[in-house]
Parts: C-alpha cells; sequence; structure tokens
C-alpha cells in the first residue's frame, strides 16, 4: 500500500540521515576538542608553570604560544577535513555505506523491497543533506521513529485486516 511505502521510505530517510549525521558529529567532536583543548590549555599551563616558579615567563608564553599556534592549525586543518568528510558522506558512496549500515540484514540478506525503496529514496536524502547541510541536520532519536515504526507494524497491519474483512463481505454478499 502507498501508505506502508511512505511510511517505510520515511523510516529509511531518517535513519540513514542520522547514521550520516552521527558519523559527522563525532569527527566534528574529535577535531574541534583536539584543537580547543590545544588552544585552551596552554595559557592555563604556561600560567601555573610560572606562578610555582618552575620556568621564567617568557619560557612558558613562548611554549604556550606555539601550542595554541598547533591548536589553531589543528582547528583549521579540522575544518577542512569535515568539509570534505561532508562531501564524501553526500556522494554515492558514503551514502551507499550509511544505508548498508543503518539495513544491514536486509542488505545481507537482499530484501528486495528494502532495496528497491533505498533506489527511491536516497536521491531524496542526498537532496535533505546537501540543503541542510550535515552540521545542521537534527539529532534522530529513537522516540521520534516510534510513530512512523506504529504505522507500519500497527495501522497497516490493521488497515489490510480490515480491507480483507470488507472484500470477503462484498463476496459473501454476492451469492
Amino acid at each position: 500500500t502507498r501508505t506502508h511505502d511512505s511510511a517505510a521510505q520515511l523510516l529509511m530517510h531518517a535513519r540513514v540521515i542520522e547514521e550520516a549525521r552521527r558519523i559527522y558529529a563525532s569527527h566534528r567532536l574529535l577535531w574541534w576538542g583536539a584543537g580547543g583543548s590545544l588552544l585552551a590549555l596552554p595559557p592555563i599551563g604556561a600560567a601555573v608553570a610560572v606562578l610555582e616558579e618552575v620556568v621564567a615567563l617568557t619560557h612558558a608564553a613562548g611554549a604556550a604560544g606555539a601550542v595554541a599556534a598547533v591548536g589553531a592549525l589543528v582547528l583549521v586543518r579540522g575544518h577542512f577535513a569535515l568539509q570534505s568528510m561532508q562531501r564524501d558522506l553526500q556522494s554515492d558512496a558514503g551514502l551507499e555505506r550509511c544505508f548498508q549500515q543503518t539495513h544491514m540484514s536486509a542488505v545481507n540478506d537482499r530484501d528486495e523491497f528494502t532495496l528497491a525503496l533505498w533506489q527511491r529514496a536516497r536521491p531524496q536524502v542526498r537532496a535533505a543533506m546537501t540543503t541542510l547541510g550535515l552540521q545542521r541536520v537534527p539529532r534522530v532519536r529513537a522516540g521520534d521513529l516510534a510513530p512512523i515504526e506504529q504505522i507500519l507494524d500497527e495501522q497497516v497491519p490493521q488497515l489490510r485486516r480490515r480491507a480483507g474483512e470488507r472484500g470477503r463481505m462484498v463476496k459473501g454478499g454476492d451469492n
């Protein structure tokens, strides 16, 4: 039914985009964490070293400046790495990896319905990722997907049973 296909496609869309967002966010956290730490910690370390009279102010300032410069370079490198990662995740190969990760059992079973559904959903997933950018894609939580899963697991089967009952009533009434 159209309701089943639409709900399944929406669920697939949400899961694949969430996988791409999750990968991007974890790398963003690593890059920004490393760069931010290298920028924030050297001044603190230099201040402690000077206050404890471990090193002279000029040596502490020089070392802190050098480490902070490395931190700035890490942030710049991280920016370009994240841009590259976003392009990769939006490519055919990147989308395929995210799909295979989120639908592993269906891919392994060569589930024709799921694979055909992915062929229809992929352009829409790519368009959403390109339009929003992965840095602005909101997180999808399991609770967000529950209403869609309820449509697939409960409401569509109920509608099919009702349609079957009506079909039998119509056929039985013609006799």
